[in-house]
């Protein structure tokens, strides 16, 4: 059984391994400390997942893709986090997000619609 749904290297597997994934923290300080320290092995996993194309493309059509939101605004994930006033890596990093660099993935899907 896999323990991933993508295929990770043993590096990117470690990288994943030292992200702290918990919901709930015992106190804002404790998930703000979390937060804080989760944001370069986030980073460095996707900038190696991106360099590999390891991230399926249905994944990133979510993230790029207009037609992937079903909500009543229709942008890409990505368009609807850049209304927010974050851009480029600074979109990877908001909680609520798909955490893939838009420097990793342009280009790479075509509209198929």
């Amino acid at each position: 059984m896999k323990k991933y749904h993508i295929e990770m290297t043993e590096e990117e597997a470690l990288l994943v391994e030292s992200i702290d994934l918990r919901v709930r923290h015992a106190s804002r300080d404790e998930g703000h400390a979390a937060y804080k320290s989760n944001r370069q092995p986030i980073l460095a996993l996707l900038k190696s997942l991106g360099e590999r194309d390891a991230i399926p493309r249905p994944r990133l059509r979510y993230w790029l893709d207009p037609d992937y939101n079903t909500a009543r605004l229709k942008a890409s994930h990505k368009g609807c986090s850049s209304g927010t006033g974050a851009t480029g890596r600074t979109s990877t990093r908001t909680p609520t997000s798909c955490p893939i660099s838009a420097t990793s993935c342009s280009g790479r899907i075509s509209r198929t619609r």
